[in-house]
């Protein structure tokens, strides 16, 4: 069987617009000092507060991290540089390498006026910004974010938040005085409705991976998200949603062809669990398309965005600004996260920080983590799972063997670990994870 029949190639047109986006978004970076805009290098935080500080950049710190082809050298420009402690990943690594190493930018980023991270999930990466921040001599602020435990006492919660509400407060006033640049609250909560709304959609193209044959690779995805972790929503509103319209009404067309054709159904349809391997992702298409195997899903999506589990269509194809509008409020993403738009009349820093733990949630049990895949596993119609025990993430590997003893024990579903840095490819076999894909390929198809 031709691997073509099976391969699904990136949605090209609704690519070319991210891209168009992404672009207007480097040049924002690039023009800002000589615009006197404020710059702030972010990692993990809320990107509608950045936001809603006027006249100020947020850099994502994914634009801090180098194109994996130039990560060895700049691994061992720092390695070789500075005495580093030996447990800092390869993703901090290549955020200072990268950012130190200007050669090796498309664009020349701009220092920062202060830096700021939030430890809710990675403890690593603020470990780099005090790095960059003592090097640039700018300020860091760090949000000390506990994640609270499943199911916390009421007490323990409002203690969560007024600590948390604490840290907003003070950090808005020293932010407004030292950078001169206003808090804007209407505009953070219109980047908050925007993004749900946005989420509704983006959760709606996934839904049509549901249906087999699958009508966008599971590996091209996640990039979608961009515009959710980089940009203004609020201003660039019109332009996103035209992207999430046209991305949809794109797939949707995939799916009909794919049902009008007769296109021929996966005969195996994979789960991806942590992060993908970049420098490896048309291997991955190409041998998993010469079994009849593609990826459906991966669960940093899962870990970004909440999971809902109807199968219906919310909208009507094709997908028009006007049934978004009318049509939103009736999806369950909007009706169990719409609480966020219910904190309107509260003071500000508590407004922030109830939002700020409602979309961080709590810390996800390993139970709660195995029914998410179960559920995922019934509701795609997942035949195996692809374990990644990345090297460079330890948060995103928590509990990892766990879920592959449930998934093999309880759910009989076929499971490959693997061990590879998502970043650092200089200890990467190319022999090795060929043999171990193919191998485990040729067992369950």
């Amino acid at each position: 069987m031709s691997e073509k029949e099976y391969r699904k190639d990136p949605p090209v047109a609704s690519n070319a617009i991210l891209n168009g986006l992404i672009s207007g978004y480097y040049k924002e970076i690039m023009d800002a000092k000589n615009e006197k805009k404020t710059v702030c290098w972010e990692y993990q935080f809320q990107i509608a507060f950045l936001y809603a500080f006027e006249n100020t950049i947020p850099v994502n710190f994914q634009l801090l991290t180098p194109p994996v082809e130039n990560y060895a050298r700049v691994a061992e420009y720092v390695e070789g540089k500075w005495e580093l402690p030996k447990d800092l990943c390869s993703e901090v690594k290549a955020q200072i390498g990268h950012t130190l190493m200007p050669s090796l930018s498309k664009f020349k980023i701009p220092e920062p006026d202060y830096l700021i991270t939030n430890h809710a999930a990675c403890i690593q990466s603020p470990k780099s910004f005090d790095f960059l921040a003592d090097y640039w001599n700018k300020e860091h602020y760090f949000m000390d974010n506990p994640i609270p435990q499943e199911n916390p006492s009421a007490s323990a919660t409002e203690d969560h938040i007024e600590y948390v509400s604490m840290q907003f407060e003070q950090l808005i006033y020293e932010i407004e005085q030292k950078y001169h640049t206003p808090f804007n609250r209407k505009h953070f909560l219109k980047i908050i409705e925007g993004t749900l709304q946005l989420l509704v959609i983006y959760n709606e193209v996934l839904k049509i991976n549901k249906y087999n044959p699958a009508s966008i690779d599971g590996m091209d995805t996640l990039r979608f998200l961009l515009p959710l972790t980089t940009l203004n929503i609020a201003r660039e509103y019109t332009k996103i949603m035209q992207l999430y319209i046209f991305l949809y009404n794109e797939i949707f067309e995939r799916y009909l062809n794919n049902e009008k054709n007769g296109k021929k159904k996966e005969k195996c349809r994979l789960y991806w669990d942590a992060h993908l391997v970049p420098y490896k992702v048309n291997f991955l298409k190409n041998t998993l398309a010469k079994y009849g195997a593609s990826i459906i899903l991966n669960s940093a999506y899962v870990a970004t965005c909440p999971y809902t589990r109807e199968k219906e269509f919310l909208f009507d194809y094709p997908l028009t600004l006007e049934q978004v509008k009318n049509k939103f409020r009736q999806s369950t993403l909007f009706q169990n996260n719409q609480e966020l738009l219910n904190y309107e009349s509260l003071p500000t820093s508590e407004l922030l920080a109830r939002i700020n733990a409602f979309t961080s949630g709590p810390k996800e049990s390993l139970e709660k983590r195995c029914e998410k895949v179960k559920n995922i596993i019934e509701d795609f119609s997942i035949d195996a799972v692809i374990m990644n025990l990345d090297q460079n993430c330890r948060f995103f590997s928590l509990r990892q063997r766990q879920l592959q003893d449930y998934l093999v024990n309880e759910l009989a579903i076929p499971t490959l670990v693997i061990q590879v840095d998502s970043l650092d490819n200089r200890q990467f076999s190319p022999a090795q994870f060929s043999t171990r894909i193919e191998a485990f390929l040729e067992n369950i198809t």
